[in-house]
């Protein structure tokens, strides 16, 4: 079961939100940019504000949406 430690971030390019217990391998998209994880993390980080979809895609496993705010 995916979990995500933060749903607000800074926009700051330091403050990262991380994503664990992804499936091996998946594609995980923030926003309109896609990541492929073969390791089961993803931090990510921005230095825009925003509101960002999350999407993570494992077939046959259930897609796993969330958001985070970057501020």
């Amino acid at each position: 079961s995916t979990t995500q430690d933060k749903a607000e971030i800074q926009a700051n390019g330091v403050d990262f939100m991380t994503l664990e217990s992804l499936p091996v391998p998946c594609e995980v998209s923030v926003g309109d940019k896609n990541y492929a994880v073969d390791d089961g993390i993803l931090e990510w980080g921005t230095l825009e504000r925003g509101t960002y979809p999350i999407l993570a895609k494992a077939f046959p496993y259930r897609d796993w949406e969330g958001t985070v705010n970057a501020t």
